[in-house]
C-alpha cells in the first residue's frame, strides 16, 4: 500500500518534508546529504529501501512512499478554466483537466527510467504511452481544492496528513 502524506508548505520545504516523514514515520536515519536527484530530477534517498515520488503546487507539499516504484503528481484546481483537449479527452471543467494532467504527470514520474513523453500519454481509455498499455494503478482524489493522483505497481493507499 502506497502511503501519501499530505503537509502545507512551499517547494523549499520538500527536504524537510522527505526527512521528517522517514524519520518518523520509517525509524530511518537520513540527512539532507542523503537526498538526491537522478539524472531525470526525481528524488530519491540513498540507502532508502523506499520509493519516493515528492510534488508541490501553490503551498502543498505531497509525498509518496511505496515499497515499489510510485509517482505523485499534485494541482490545485484553477479558476480560469478554457476547454482544449489534453492526453486525448476534452475537459467540461478545471477539475477534469486537473485529474487528466495529474494522472498523466504521475505516470511520468512513475516511468521516469523509461524516457516517457507527455505528449505521448493517452488517458481516452486505459491510459496508454504511444499506443501501449499501462498496467499500473491510477489513484486519483480531490482533497479541498486539489487534485492529487498517484501511479504505482501498489494495491491501495493510505492518506496522512503531515505537520512538520
Amino acid at each position: 500500500m502506497v502511503k501519501i502524506f499530505l503537509s502545507k508548505g512551499d517547494k523549499s520545504l520538500i527536504n524537510e518534508l522527505v526527512l521528517n516523514v522517514l524519520k518518523t514515520e520509517y525509524s530511518l536515519n537520513v540527512n539532507d546529504a542523503d537526498i538526491k536527484k537522478d539524472c531525470d530530477g526525481k528524488l530519491y534517498v540513498n540507502a532508502c529501501p523506499y520509493n519516493i515520488s515528492v510534488t508541490h503546487s501553490k503551498g502543498n507539499l505531497a509525498m509518496a512512499v511505496s515499497t515499489k516504484k510510485v509517482g505523485i503528481d499534485m494541482e490545485v484546481i484553477k479558476t480560469d478554466y478554457k476547454p482544449r483537449p489534453i492526453f486525448g479527452v476534452t475537459p467540461t471543467n478545471a477539475e477534469d483537466y486537473a485529474v487528466l494532467w495529474t494522472k498523466a504527470e504521475s505516470l511520468v514520474k512513475l516511468y521516469s527510467e523509461d524516457k516517457f513523453d507527455l505528449r505521448k500519454i493517452s488517458l481516452a481509455g486505459a491510459p496508454c504511452h504511444d499506443g501501449v498499455n499501462l498496467t499500473a494503478n491510477l489513484y486519483t482524489f480531490t482533497e479541498d481544492n486539489l487534485v492529487i493522483s498517484v501511479a504505482t505497481d501498489e494495491s491501495g493507499y493510505e492518506l496522512i496528513y503531515k505537520d512538520f
